[in-house]
């Protein structure tokens, strides 16, 4: 997870990166809320990733389904992983 700071200026120290918990994570779908947390899916552990910028702590929610952050089944029909609304 990459985070860009402009405070820092255009260059090298202007990006920041941590890495994801778990054994090769595979991040996908990334959502900031209002709140400046990053949400983000890891379709390889079946986890939803919040990660506290201020804090820079990871949490790590296991979701209920087996595969869940797969997209469709294994026929091809789509399915919802994950829904959000404000």
């Amino acid at each position: 997870l990459s985070m860009h700071d402009p405070a820092h200026g255009s260059g090298e120290k202007s990006w920041r990166a941590r890495k994801p918990p778990g054994d090769g994570p595979h991040m996908y779908a990334v959502y900031v809320d209002d709140k400046d947390k990053v949400w983000c899916t890891d379709w390889s552990s079946n986890t939803m990733l919040r990660f506290d910028p201020a804090g820079e702590r990871f949490d790590a929610i296991t979701l209920p389904l087996p595969q869940s952050g797969k997209f469709s089944d294994d026929q091809g029909c789509p399915k919802v992983a994950l829904s959000t609304s404000r």
